[in-house]
């Protein structure tokens, strides 16, 4: 069997309007998912400049909260760059992902540690943590009768304007949240995942070119025909070695 470890991250991209590796199907479906994209962009961009300015102004009312306000702005920042990247770089990431996406994994050793499961694991814990800050943030919702601004926030006070000011300023904050922390983890994971398969890769490598002369192949090697001599599989070694340099 193969198994495709990027297929999460093709769908998170796509969600996110971000066209995924190989480009839509329909075209006026690319269109909507650009435009959406670039919607999403400037609302993380203004959430950014918020932060920036309400620090800029603010800072000795709260110093605290001005603070935590300056981190999220650099982490929102980070995220709409990598979005940017994302879309600017969608042919490399095809590459990528037809490359080291899909691989045979028949021991059971190759499927724990190679086939992605214990990444999967680590990128779990990270996303339940991601999730965990931003419901623990808004818990005060349920919890706390008086309206405010959730923190950190980007007026005077946290109780600053009207309630229908409030509200929409909350809704605003919830979905560029979503948006960058979901763009955060997207990227991180794909780094992480990518690092995964190509270390899986030099191993099959390696233990590939360790049977050369044995007259065995490994169970856990490169593709290479069971009856083909050494000089086919140096010759594939060679193949695999330049692909990875690439």
């Amino acid at each position: 069997m193969k198994f495709n470890a990027f297929r999460k991250h093709t769908i998170c991209m796509t969600i996110l309007g971000v066209r995924p590796p190989g480009g839509v199907r329909w075209e006026w479906l690319g269109v909507l998912l650009d435009i959406y994209l670039i919607v999403q962009l400037c609302c993380i961009a203004t959430w950014g400049y918020l932060f920036f300015q309400g620090a800029f102004l603010y800072l000795p009312n709260a110093f605290m909260d001005r603070i935590v306000g300056l981190s999220a702005a650099v982490s929102v920042l980070g995220s709409l760059a990598k979005l940017i990247t994302f879309r600017m770089k969608g042919h490399v990431l095809k590459e990528l992902f037809d490359e080291l996406g899909g691989f045979p994994v028949n021991t059971e050793r190759a499927i724990f540690y190679f086939a992605g499961r214990l990444v999967a694991k680590v990128t779990l814990i990270y996303e339940v943590s991601v999730a965990a800050i931003v419901i623990t943030h808004n818990m005060h919702i349920a919890i706390d009768p008086e309206i405010h601004r959730s923190s950190p926030y980007w007026t005077a006070s946290k109780t600053s304007g009207t309630k229908g000011e409030i509200i929409r300023d909350y809704a605003f904050n919830l979905d560029s949240a979503i948006v960058a922390l979901s763009a955060n983890v997207i990227g991180d994971t794909l780094f992480l995942t990518l690092t995964n398969q190509i270390c899986h890769r030099l191993l099959l490598l390696a233990e590939t070119v360790s049977s050369i002369g044995k007259g065995i192949r490994p169970v856990e090697g490169l593709p290479v025909p069971e009856d083909a001599d050494d000089g086919e599989v140096i010759k594939k070694c060679v193949e695999e070695h330049n692909l990875l340099l690439k």
